[in-house]
C-alpha cells in the first residue's frame, strides 16, 4: 500500500520528501507540469489529473486507477483536495483510505474558517 498524494506544489513535495526518507515511496496525481514533486526520487508512479475544481473527472479517474493503485491512503495537500475527498468520501473508500472528514463537516468547519 503507497500513500497516493493529491497535488504536487510544495506540500505534497514536503510530504513525499518526508515519506521518503522513511524509504517509503509515493504515487502522485498532479494537474500541471510546474508541479515540482512529479520529478521527485521518491515518487514511483505520476499521473496527469483534471483540473483540482473538475471533481467528476478526479472521481472517475480515481476509481479508473483503483486496481493499479491497491488500498492506499489519499492524502490532500489543499483545500480542494479535503473538499474533493470528503464529498466523494462514500464512494471512495470501497477502494482507498480516506482520511478526512464527511462533506458535512467540512462545509461546517469551512463556514468558520474563511
Amino acid at each position: 500500500m503507497q500513500p497516493i498524494i493529491l497535488q504536487g506544489t510544495t506540500l505534497g513535495l514536503g510530504v513525499i520528501r518526508s515519506l521518503g526518507i522513511m524509504n517509503i515511496k509515493s504515487i502522485l496525481f498532479y494537474n500541471y507540469k510546474l508541479e515540482i514533486a512529479r520529478v521527485s526520487k521518491y515518487v514511483s508512479k505520476a499521473y496527469k489529473c483534471p483540473v483540482w475544481t473538475d471533481y467528476e473527472g478526479l472521481k472517475k479517474l480515481l476509481l479508473v486507477k483503483k486496481d493499479n493503485l491497491g488500498s492506499g491512503i489519499l492524502i490532500p495537500t489543499g483545500d480542494l483536495q479535503i473538499e474533493f475527498l470528503a464529498k466523494y468520501k462514500n464512494e471512495l473508500v470501497k477502494h482507498y483510505i480516506v482520511p478526512v472528514p464527511d462533506s458535512k463537516t467540512v462545509k461546517l468547519f469551512k463556514t468558520y474558517v474563511g
